[in-house]
């Protein structure tokens, strides 16, 4: 059988020749992750192998975090990227996730199947997905008005961090059809 990364171990790993370092992560992609160390930024690329410390645990801004990696060649030998073999989370950032429901006001922002909605209360500016129909255009969600907001926050299913999903969408006074405006 061919050996899998989660087979090694951290030591197993830089005995092959991993680097290790400690840095601050400062961007979260779906496939990897930017994190400051000392005055250099470095990007690290990560995938379903990599194992974190804790296991299950995602990646937030500002997290200390020890990386072992191996820094491949491109065919032209450059190393613009270091791949990330394990992800041991030293020190979780202080993050307080946005408590639902909550008022917030729909943004012209839309990318696949996304909404920008921005919460005055937290004065946030958050993406969420969404759940089947709920917060699609077939709901009629005007830009610029506000509505309460039920969502959950839950670990990517792709990628390194976490995203909030709408699980509902109620009208406010402010905004509620007129009886004869619903065709319900």
């Amino acid at each position: 059988t061919t050996a899998q990364a989660r087979d090694f171990t951290k030591k197993d790993f830089l005995h092959m020749g991993a680097k290790e370092i400690t840095c601050t992560v400062d961007k979260i992609g779906a496939f990897n992750f930017f994190a400051r160390c000392g005055d250099e930024e470095i990007n690290f690329l990560t995938s379903k192998k990599t194992l974190y410390v804790p296991a299950g645990e995602k990646l937030r801004y500002g997290d200390v975090v020890n990386v072992v990696h191996y820094a491949p060649e491109d065919a032209g030998g450059s190393v613009f990227k270091k791949q990330a073999v394990t992800v041991e989370i030293l020190k979780q950032a202080d993050f307080t996730p946005l408590n639902s429901p909550q008022i917030g006001i729909v943004t012209t922002y839309k990318e696949r199947g996304k909404k920008g909605i921005y919460f005055p209360k937290a004065n946030k500016l958050i993406v969420m997905e969404r759940v089947g129909s709920v917060g699609s255009d077939a709901v009629d969600l005007k830009p610029g008005a506000p509505y309460k907001f039920r969502f959950k926050r839950v670990p990517t299913k792709i990628g390194n961090g976490y995203a909030y999903t709408m699980t509902g969408v109620d009208y406010t006074e402010e905004n509620r059809p007129a009886a004869e405006d619903t065709n319900f």
